[in-house]
């Protein structure tokens, strides 16, 4: 019997996409029970859809923002997230939000799948597309780091080209909405979009003037009137040192060498194809261009953390166009099996050998031995009184995001709080103490033990919990 070589590619694919989600969701939930997740930023934002699951205002704390609890748009306007908060109308286990996101990811790799099959005729260049998808060492970051509203842009991103493949406007314009409700930067991504649509079909030329125009409207008021009316004016993430004329704005794209790397790597991972693409090119150059140019944060500039998972979607449009016309125009079947070989290869050698894929974590049997150092902090948790006013360290504040919890100030006494709970156990991630330093909140745990106003427990070594007195009236 002769195997049909394009069957079991397609079988290969999917279970790549199911054995890959299933990867993501063991790694990110044991990297949360190992206390790798805090309250920056998976707290605030669990703590905002939990509230709006319980018919609360989406009110959090955050250090920069004051010492009073504020609206979490004046932080970040993402008002698509609340599409999750019916997950905690089932459950209060936090770890639903890191499922939920892997297998967002997951259905949006289905979704790529199902576009490659409507565009390609080569099985091999699907899977490897897929395989560069999945593979993106910027996409593992971003599924193993946490919880984002940017990571979840992967799924709309994906219908928006399936309903533009579709020509299906009123769904496409619906997760429009959607993605630039993730994230009020998200509105350059959605004006990419509309260039992408002018430059592929001009016959849609409306669409993508509308979509342009609807993205710069939804940025400007996120941007000058939602955030500004919740923080009093502040912007967090806006950069003071803009490129003042061509040669800067070139030297900001490449220096330090790390953004030209991330580039670069981005790139090669689906084997170069995209840059020949120029109808994507503008979406892809947004992505940089807000990460390099107009952000001062270094943590944007590498594949680490979340601010690359929206390019795994454009990468992957670039090159199966790419892949279409070497196809259909030239009829080159060759060479679309030798790109394909050499993407799967490429990503194989990325993640195993260059960038060391986080995802290995998966198959790595100490990875999971770490979850046996921090059974301690789960048992001492439960010692945490439910009521009150809990002022705590950023990773266990990440924990606490369902009570009313405030992270580290300089001064305590600004916040008055009813317990004070302490970890000091030694070796911790500089992270853990955020916005404070390991020595700092030793000096703090000093303080506290001079203050009348509290008494103390402690557990184990370095585990307190300190509790403010109580005057009974008579």
């Amino acid at each position: 019997m002769k195997l049909n070589i394009g069957k079991i590619l397609n079988y290969l694919t999917i279970l790549f996409i199911v054995l890959y989600t299933f990867a993501a969701i063991t790694v990110s939930l044991n990297r949360y029970w190992q206390h790798q997740t805090a309250y920056y930023d998976f707290g605030v934002i669990d703590s905002a859809i939990w509230k709006v699951a319980h018919f609360q205002l989406p009110i959090v704390d955050h250090h920069e923002l004051g010492d009073k609890n504020v609206m979490i748009f004046a932080s970040h306007f993402s008002p698509s997230v609340f599409l999750l908060s019916p997950l905690y109308w089932f459950t209060n286990r936090q770890e639903i939000l890191l499922i939920a996101q892997s297998l967002l990811v997951g259905i949006g790799a289905l979704i790529a799948y199902f576009l490659a099959k409507k565009t390609l005729k080569s099985n091999l260049a699907i899977f490897a597309l897929i395989v560069a998808f999945l593979g993106y060492v910027g996409l593992q970051n971003a599924l193993i780091s946490e919880f984002h509203d940017t990571t979840l842009s992967v799924l709309p991103l994906m219908l928006i080209f399936l309903f533009i493949y579709q020509k299906k406007w009123i769904w496409y314009f619906i997760m429009l909405i959607i993605l630039l409700g993730l994230k009020e930067s998200f509105a350059g991504l959605g004006v990419g979009i509309g260039l992408y649509i002018y430059l592929k079909d001009r016959a849609n030329k409306k669409i993508a003037l509308l979509t342009i125009l609807i993205s710069l409207v939804w940025g400007y008021l996120a941007l000058k009137v939602v955030i500004p009316y919740f923080s009093q004016g502040i912007y967090l993430y806006s950069s003071s040192n803009l490129p003042n004329n061509p040669i800067s704005l070139i030297n900001s794209f490449l220096f330090p060498d790390l953004k030209y790397k991330t580039m670069l790597y981005s790139f090669a991972t689906f084997g170069f194809l995209p840059i020949f693409d120029i109808t994507i090119i503008p979406a892809i150059f947004e992505n940089f261009l807000e990460r390099f140019v107009l952000s001062s944060f270094s943590s944007r500039w590498d594949l680490g953390m979340h601010y690359n998972s929206p390019l795994s979607p454009l990468l992957f449009i670039g090159a199966l166009a790419i892949f279409k016309i070497l196809e259909n125009k030239f009829k080159h079947t060759k060479l679309v099996t030798l790109l394909a070989l050499t993407i799967i290869f490429s990503n194989i050698v990325l993640h195993r050998f260059i960038l060391r894929g986080p995802l290995g974590l998966f198959y790595n049997p100490d990875f999971y031995k770490q979850n046996e150092y921090s059974r301690y902090v789960d048992d001492f948790l439960k010692n945490i009184p439910k009521d009150g006013v809990i002022y705590t360290q950023n990773d266990l504040a990440g924990r606490l995001s369902h009570q009313n919890v405030k992270t580290f100030r300089p001064d305590y006494k600004v916040i008055n709080p009813d317990y004070i709970v302490l970890n000091l156990t030694p070796g911790q991630t500089p992270n853990a103490f955020s916005p404070l330093r390991y020595d700092s909140v030793k000096n703090l745990k000093d303080q506290l033990l001079e203050d009348s106003n509290y008494t103390v427990q402690k557990y184990g070594e370095e585990l307190y919990i300190f509790s403010k007195y109580v005057v009974k009236s008579n």
